[in-house]
């Protein structure tokens, strides 16, 4: 969702420009140059955004969980794997007791990004998503003229970092002085708009005196708003606390270490009523530590959730809610700039209530992790994890199962055990998953689902893998009535395998596999109606290596069937068997023979007696062999028979008797491209018995034959013999 003005922005996004923040030299100058002490303990506004608990945090964990658990419903047979630990885990800065950051509103359960071994949103669209931005009360504040979009380009709220530093001649603090600093450039040029800050020290150690603190520890408060028609109510109100501590364990002005947290309120009143229709809360941890002071952190951990949402007929009922959580860790215990081990993740989560009743009749979540570990610092990862996953379900009467729901996940793994940059092994995993419950009673009318697994393995490690795997499976299904038979389902199924024995770049053996099939079964008795299935295999062996192969070979057979009435007789069937080969042996990517043979039969049984009425058969075949290796085959041959027959009444005397056959032959005897002879001889068949008694009434046939020599090898025959027969009676 887009949205005007600075919600997006500010409450969403804004650890990012906090972060940055708080690590810049302005930062820890001002604080370094603070002398007062006190609390803001005691100030509401303060305690109230850090103690923020997302409302979301819990739909957020079980939605997580949902979009994960992939083995249930017609997801398929894909299974969830458990994130990898992340490598090192975080580590207490000097003198502090810190622990992993909680989640607010977990219950001391940390916020878990998706777990998936991935088995995408690459699958169609099944079913209509509710779009946020058809809601109306989202409409409305789209199309809003906010009055507080800033017009100066040099807002501090688009450059947060002139916050923390206080302008010339303000004073500085000491004892309990409160300063209150008013940005060098307002927000407005009316100065109707305007920044306060509030900071106290909570404490500082100078041991040495030397005005360089080994540790201090401040926190602060700051409030902007803009107020543009000074009726009292801003439109834009943000307020920020921190709590921030410093360690300089030399006493030497540069900071060790560091710990803060962050908070953030932000509330919109694009029509200035006096009633908040956007309210954004945030809050998040930052630690750093830098003990030898190069400016290259050994140890960096970042935690954040923010929670934004929208009620834009203030009734108290939140139309549209939407939250974010981060977090990223990382170890470089040496301080040479690599890391060890680092770890990222984000997590989206969003809802929405369509009716504006207090029930969300959809919600979604969305997240993507990355781990690495270089145990020997070398720049060379031992192992790299990315899993990205999404779930969104619309579950229209609420009743906590959804009408409609779909998931993606997405796994990719690297492992190079020996860290000298060729992994031995790759693995990625791609699941999606949609389905739909019209009735909502649990039972999925319809779903559909597909995996994609590929890896590859490289023992050798030379950058060459010796296999490399694809399986891929899709299954879709309707069972409209909910009786576990399904009256529709197809699917398919195929595997891809690649063999470099030798680790030298070239495979010697790839073969392919397919299966595909489809049933339909209208009365849902478990008896089909029709039914279809095709099997497809290919392999090319390449023992030279020298990307020619010796042999390649490819297979397809398939059958369909029709069975109206279900009693094991089919009215109608049909199958295909095609065989391809090619042999080269000497692999000099001439191939020596070239063979192609098709087989295909059909029959119908409109009586589904088991006596077919009607039977078609065709054969063919294709041959061409090239024995001087040349690339110029010295004969071709092509060919091909077929019958059709038909027997209406079943009683052994045809009606109808079709046949015919063909025959194709070039000879090059001494392959120079140039035919010497072309023979083609073709006949067909066809013999009445209209009144069925045995005795033919009628028949007739054609027959074609051609004869051609080119003796001179111009390319045009100087010898014909062409002539056609046909005779009817």
């Amino acid at each position: 969702m887009q949205t005007r003005g600075k919600n997006g922005a500010t409450g969403i996004v804004f650890v990012a420009i906090v972060a940055a923040v708080l690590v810049t030299a302005g930062m820890v100058g001002l604080i370094l140059r603070q002398r007062s002490a006190g609390s803001l303990n005691g100030n509401p506004e303060y305690q109230g955004i850090m103690s923020f608990q997302p409302e979301t945090s819990g739909k957020m964990a079980s939605t997580q969980a949902e979009a994960t658990n992939l083995d249930s419903g017609m997801r398929g047979e894909a299974r969830a794997q458990s994130v990898p630990a992340v490598a090192g885990e975080p580590r207490p800065v000097p003198g502090s007791d810190v622990e992993k950051v909680e989640a607010p509103g977990t219950d001391g359960a940390e916020v878990q990004l998706p777990e998936t071994s991935d088995p995408s949103q690459e699958s169609d669209d099944l079913f209509e998503q509710p779009s946020v931005s058809d809601n109306d009360a989202v409409k409305q504040f789209e199309s809003l003229n906010q009055s507080i979009e800033t017009d100066n380009a040099s807002d501090p709220v688009a450059g947060v970092g002139g916050w923390f530093d206080a302008p010339a001649g303000a004073p500085s603090l000491n004892n309990a002085f409160i300063q209150e600093v008013t940005p060098i450039n307002n927000i407005g040029s009316s100065g109707n708009d305007n920044c306060t800050w509030t900071w106290q020290l909570i404490e500082q150690r100078d041991a040495n005196n030397d005005q360089h603190p080994e540790y201090l520890h401040v926190q602060a408060l700051g409030v902007c708003s803009s107020d543009r028609d000074r009726d009292g109510n801003p439109e834009w109100r943000l307020a920020i606390a921190l709590d921030v501590e410093l360690w300089d364990d030399d006493s030497d002005g540069e900071i060790s270490a560091l710990k803060g947290t962050v908070g953030i309120h932000e509330t919109i009143d694009p029509n200035d009523d006096g009633n908040v229709e956007v309210e954004a809360y945030g809050a998040g941890t930052l630690e750093m530590r830098d003990s030898n002071e190069d400016k290259l952190s050994e140890y960096f951990y970042l935690n954040y959730a923010a929670e934004q949402s929208f009620d834009m007929n203030f009734n108290g009922i939140k139309e549209y809610v939407r939250a974010i959580a981060l977090r990223g860790v990382y170890n470089d215990t040496d301080s040479d700039g690599i890391k060890e081990d680092a770890y990222f993740g984000i997590v989206f989560y969003h809802t929405f209530d369509v009716r504006d009743d207090g029930t969300r009749e959809y919600q979604g979540v969305a997240g993507v992790e990355g781990s690495t570990l270089d145990a020997n610092d070398d720049g060379n990862n031992e192992s790299a994890v990315v899993h990205v996953a999404a779930y969104d379900a619309y579950d229209n009467n609420t009743d906590g199962m959804p009408e409609a729901q779909r998931g993606f996940a997405r796994a990719i793994e690297l492992k190079d055990a020996n860290s000298n940059g060729h992994p031995e092994s790759i693995e990625f995993l791609q699941f999606a998953f949609a389905a739909l419950d019209w009735d909502s009673n649990g039972v999925q009318q319809y779903g559909k689902a597909y995996a994609i697994e590929a890896s590859a393995t490289d023992a050798s490690d030379d950058g060459n893998p010796e296999t490399m795997t694809i399986h891929a499976r899709g299954i879709e299904i309707l069972d409209a009535n909910e009786d576990g038979t399904p009256e529709a389902v197809r699917g398919v199924e195929g595997w891809i395998n690649a063999t470099d024995s030798d680790s030298s770049g070239v495979f010697e053996k790839v073969e392919v596999s397919l299966v595909a099939g489809a049933a339909l079964d209208l009365d849902s008795d478990g008896v089909p109606q029709a039914l279809a299935v095709a099997v497809l295999q290919a392999h090319a062996v390449d023992v030279i290596e020298d990307g020619h192969p010796e042999e390649a070979v490819l297979e397809v057979a398939a059958y369909a069937m029709r069975d109206d009435n279900e009693d094991g007789n089919p009215e109608e069937q049909a199958a295909i068997c095609v065989r391809a080969s090619v042999v080269d042996s000497n692999s000099n990517g001439f191939p020596e023979e070239a063979n192609l043979t098709l087989v295909a039969v059909h029959t119908v049984d409109n009586s589904s007696d088991g006596v077919p009425e009607t039977v078609g058969f065709f054969a063919a075949r294709y041959l061409a062999t090239d024995s001087n290796d040349d690339g110029n085959p010295e004969m071709k041959l092509l060919e091909a028979v077929g019958v059709e027959r038909k027997d209406a009444d079943q009683d052994g005397n045809y009606e109808s008797n079709k046949t015919f056959a063909m025959k194709i032959e070039i000879i090059d005897a001494n392959s120079n491209g140039v035919a010497e002879v072309v023979n083609i001889d073709a006949a067909y068949r066809e013999i009445l018995d209209n009144n069925d008694d045995g005795v033919v009434d009628g028949q007739a046939w054609a027959v074609v034959h051609y004869h051609g020599e080119d003796t001179d090898e111009d390319g045009e025959m100087e010898i014909v013999n062409f002539w056609i027969w046909v005779h009817r009676e």
